[in-house]
């Protein structure tokens, strides 16, 4: 399903992709709920995935609830606490340890990953409580 993000304000997104998914993750398969969208714009001329995506647990035990899941880049970055997974092409520091804080590119994919979130939270209200640390 494709829905536009118009709903949760302006903001740097084009429309927004759900999907239901099995991801392989530490070694178990587990079904995941994802949203996908497009940063609609760049701020340098490199070459990047414009794509975010979030994936949330779907059918979860009370026993995982309170698993946490990384921010990925490709691969996996830093935990922060997010009992869902985030993935983007994140500006990174040289050791790959850490999501830059203060890149424009960053800003924007966090301006954009708000509003996806929110998305998805819209349409399932009682998630907000689940996904939130």
């Amino acid at each position: 399903a494709s829905q536009a993000i118009a709903c949760c304000g302006t903001g740097p997104l084009l429309d927004a992709r759900e999907a239901e998914v099995e991801l392989l993750v530490n070694g178990s398969s587990r079904h995941f709920r994802t949203w996908t969208a497009d940063v609609d714009h760049l701020v340098d001329d490199r070459a990047r995935s414009r794509t975010i995506l979030q994936a949330f647990p779907v059918g979860h035990s009370e026993t995982d609830a309170s698993q946490t899941f990384p921010v990925c880049a490709t691969l996996p970055v830093m935990d922060l606490g997010f009992r869902f997974l985030m993935h983007a092409d994140w500006d990174l520091s040289t050791s790959r340890e850490t999501v830059l804080e203060n890149s424009a590119w960053n800003l924007l994919l966090r301006a954009a990953s708000s509003r996806l979130f929110a998305l998805a939270v819209l349409q399932d209200p009682r998630a907000l409580a689940k996904y939130v640390p």
